[in-house]
């Protein structure tokens, strides 16, 4: 096949700390009846590279600086 198709994968599930993310990915595209083959290059947001490497910040630990309050009030 040449050119270009875009297809997202439906089914991948919340990204927890720790998760396979390669099989996660695999498991939804079964599950959603695409067929991965050589060749086919994946896209993911970094935003679940992080989750999955549990590289994650408890917002609620946070204290904004005085400058970020004053950023936010504009």
């Amino acid at each position: 096949m040449s050119g270009l198709e875009i297809r997202p994968i439906h089914g991948l599930p919340e990204i927890e700390p720790g998760v396979d993310l390669g099989a996660a990915i695999l498991e939804a595209a079964a599950g959603s009846g695409e067929v991965l083959r050589d060749g086919d290059i994946l896209v993911v947001t970094q935003k679940i590279v992080s989750k999955a490497e549990g590289c994650l910040v408890d917002l609620t630990t946070i204290e904004p600086s005085t400058l970020a309050r004053e950023w936010a009030d504009r």
